[in-house]
């Protein structure tokens, strides 16, 4: 086992594997993970580390996992706390933390318990475990897998279980040294991800781990090592296989498996993400309606950055940091009603490449998708919603909008408004033509109409127009049965109102509504 001592360093120091850090690195390094320690054990959180060790004086705690390699990456947020503990068994790990806060069990066989200490402020439990080996059951999903724990294991051993040499280290909580049987401090300094062990035997054990591999290679900017690259391309197609349960046939990936990996990534990074599952062969199997954008000729008039799929990438490339999931999967779909719409003068007699409906086709596309994904209900339909309504602004001008929409989706839902809007501004940027400037400066009066409104809706205080007036009112003033009559009425009522409040600041009254609605009949 590879623990990372003054010796060491001294010997790189003199001169020592070109593969390793340098002396002042490594220096650097130690002082870090020592630091590391203090910080931890000096919150309340983590009073038990030390309460633990001064309890069982055999006992070993270690920090495993992604925090050690974010800590010396410098990545700013650290919020996953996974341990392991030594030489104590699980019966009196559990006997030590139920009077310091909540625990729970993961499995029973599992070994991990999920800790929360008493008047905790983190937002995610702490994993203690203990050392722990697992024996694949050749079914290839995450949890094919026959575990047994030994308190008694030696800790290369438990790391030799996971999956990639940058999440097989572990950082002793009693000296402060770093252990790394299988070199994963190189490989971040390398900035590769490379599997422990033969890769095509970590992926087989679990196929979800070639997902994992390109969302560490999106989130951390990291290239994929050789031969773990070759062994993702040949296995992509597990990511949709199936197979045989007493249930039936399921899938070896779970939908909900593959939707959290592939939303992880796209929320680090969308064009990274996309460039990497289509270069692997993922994006084939897992979403062919994207890889179907690819070589459908657009309009070169409006279009001159070549076919769907490339106008897409584009799209993904001006995605900011603060951009919201909603918006990077309608970026990414928004286009995706194109190949099956598709009309040319070729084949179907039109004047020009068009795709007539693409956003209504695209919609229902995106729905299958996001259902396909098992993604919630709120946000396949919030995805859907802007997938339909991406070309709203190019149809026509917000101020023919009905007042009604404009209120829902721009005051009433500020986010989804905000988002539309951003479609909106990308898919213009992403299309090089010689009137994407005059789009542009459309975009830019665009927002600026919706500041307006919402600042003479907070000016007023308006939150609904229904106090204004009612349907009961209508029906009381016009002598009016319940019915589609009284909807018109209040259709009528809501656009005064609407323009009332924008050019006002403030709410009409009843008298003032009922008045119009009786002049303008």
């Amino acid at each position: 086992m590879l623990v990372y001592s003054r010796d060491d360093i001294v010997g790189e120091c003199i001169g020592g594997s070109p593969d390793l850090f340098t002396c002042g690195r490594f220096m650097l390094i130690k002082k870090k993970l020592k630091k590391l320690v203090r910080s931890i054990k000096s919150q309340s959180d983590f009073a038990f580390v030390d309460e633990l060790l001064g309890e069982h004086p055999e006992a070993e705690i270690y920090l495993v996992g992604g925090l050690v390699r974010d800590y010396i990456i410098g990545r700013p947020e650290l919020v996953d706390y996974d341990f392991v503990v030594r030489n104590v068994s699980a019966q009196k790990i559990r006997e030590f933390l139920e009077p310091r806060g909540w625990v729970d069990l993961v499995g029973r066989d599992f070994g991990v318990y999920k800790f929360k200490p008493k008047d905790s402020q983190l937002t995610e439990a702490i994993d203690i475990a203990l050392p722990r080996t697992d024996f694949s059951t050749g079914g290839g999903g995450y949890r094919d897998f026959a575990v047994q724990t030994d308190p008694k294991l030696p800790l290369a051993e438990d790391l030799s279980r996971r999956d990639f040499t940058i999440n097989a280290m572990a950082l002793d909580m009693r000296t402060g040294q770093l252990i790394d049987p299988f070199q994963g401090l190189v490989d971040v300094r390398k900035k590769i991800i490379k599997t422990v062990g033969q890769p095509k035997d970590r992926f087989r054990e679990d196929y979800s781990r070639i997902l994992r591999g390109v969302r560490f290679a999106a989130q951390l900017g990291f290239k994929v090592e050789s031969a773990t690259w070759q062994s993702i391309c040949r296995l992509s197609k597990m990511l949709v296989a199936t197979k045989m349960t007493g249930a039936g046939k399921v899938l070896i990936v779970p939908k909900e498996t593959l939707a959290q990996e592939f939303t992880k990534s796209l929320k680090a990074d969308p064009l990274q993400t996309i460039d990497l599952y289509d270069a692997s062969g993922i994006l084939r199997h897992v979403f062919p309606e994207i890889e179907d954008m690819k070589e459908v000729e657009q309009p070169p008039e409006f279009h001159a950055e070549g076919d769907v799929f490339a106008h897409t990438r584009l799209s993904l490339r001006l995605i900011t940091t603060d951009v919201s999931l909603q918006l990077r999967l309608a970026l990414l779909f928004h286009d995706v009603g194109k190949p099956p719409t598709q009309k040319t003068p070729e084949k179907d007699g039109v004047d020009r490449i068009r795709f007539d409906g693409h956003n209504d086709e695209g919609a229902e596309l995106t729905r299958h998708i996001c259902r396909r994904l098992r993604l919630s209900n709120r946000l396949t339909e919030r995805v859907t919603w802007l997938v339909r309504n991406h070309m709203l602004f190019i149809a026509g001008d917000v101020e023919d909008m009905r007042s009604a929409t404009i209120k829902k989706y721009f005051i009433d839902d500020v986010q989804l408004g905000d988002d539309l809007l951003e479609l909106y501004r990308i898919d213009i940027e992403a299309s090089d033509n010689p009137q994407q400037k005059e789009f542009l400066v459309r975009q830019r009066e665009v927002v600026e109409y919706i500041a307006q409104v919402r600042a003479a809706f907070a000016e007023a205080e308006v939150k609904t127009f229904r106090h204004v007036i009612s349907g009961q009112d209508v029906m009381k003033e016009f002598g009016l049965e319940s019915g589609p009559d009284v909807g018109k009425y209040l259709v009528r009522a809501d656009d005064f109102i609407f323009k009332y409040v924008v050019r006002e600041k403030k709410e009409p009254s009843k008298t003032e509504v009922i008045k119009h609605l009786r002049e303008n009949k």
